[in-house]
């Protein structure tokens, strides 16, 4: 059995349910820290129930991006 399918009208350029909301960012095994601090906030603002939808997406740019339609 494969990976589930459900997200990949998300990568599309069309409008889907699923958007992406932020770009994709390289994730470097020796500078984690940013990612690890962004997560660790998003959970504990989850846990005190003050994380809310984004009014917007995608939330941050994502031009350059498949989305996009940009190379």
């Amino acid at each position: 059995m494969g990976p589930d399918a459900t997200p990949r009208p998300a990568l599309g350029l069309s409008t889907a349910v699923h958007q992406v909301a932020w770009p994709f960012t390289e994730v470097k095994a020796g500078d984690l820290e940013e990612f690890i601090t962004r997560w660790a906030n998003w959970l504990a603002d989850a846990h005190a129930r003050r994380l809310i939808l984004p009014a917007n997406v995608p939330e941050r740019p994502v031009a350059g991006n498949r989305r996009s339609g940009a190379a």
